[in-house]
């Protein structure tokens, strides 16, 4: 997750606007009030909260007064546990957060981020080490594979195959059907 909240730098009495991950835990201690939408908010997909963390910047900028009006508003990123970070262009930090995405597990089915809690696997798992942001994409992904008949031995989709209680696997519909016609089930 990559947190993303407005920062007052206190011993460098600079502006931030900081995109701490893993957790709110690893943000410094200087946070400012929610003001901007999707401030204070955690974002599964690093390069969403750059958008919203420069969207931020530019909004707060807009809206410095006074002596502050001059005064530079930067973007930083990391674990900083009550350090302070250092400033990012918007390039890096684009570059930054489109390398960790392509970092980040993400399901074998549609490709959406994987959050800790909520990955799934099935039978297949333990030799394709695929996993799966949803109990139904587990299955599917399962249903989908392939499995060899244990009487014909050709190759078919488990959707296509029927389980036979007698040999404790799947058969094809033909295999099936020649069964059932000997009696056989």
């Amino acid at each position: 997750m990559y947190f993303v909240s407005r920062q007052h730098y206190y011993y460098q009495d600079e502006y931030f606007v900081e995109i701490a991950y893993p957790s709110i835990d690893y943000s410094s201690p200087d946070m400012l009030i929610c003001k901007y939408s999707g401030e204070g908010e955690s974002y599964t997909d690093p390069r969403e909260a750059v958008q919203v963390a420069i969207k931020i910047r530019d909004q707060w900028k807009e809206d410095l007064k006074g002596e502050d009006k001059d005064r530079e508003i930067s973007i930083s990123y990391g674990s900083f546990k009550g350090i302070e970070g250092e400033e990012s262009t918007d390039k890096e930090l684009i570059a930054w957060a489109d390398k960790a995405y392509e970092s980040l597990e993400k399901c074998a089915l549609c490709g959406d981020i994987l959050e800790k809690n909520g990955i799934y696997i099935n039978e297949d798992s333990e030799f394709t080490e695929g996993k799966f942001c949803s109990e139904n994409h587990a299955e599917q992904a399962y249903l989908n594979s392939s499995d060899i008949c244990l009487i014909c031995e050709k190759d078919f989709t488990r959707k296509d195959m029927n389980y036979d209680e007698d040999l404790r696997g799947n058969i094809c519909d033909s295999c099936l059907k020649e069964k059932e016609e000997k009696g056989e089930s």
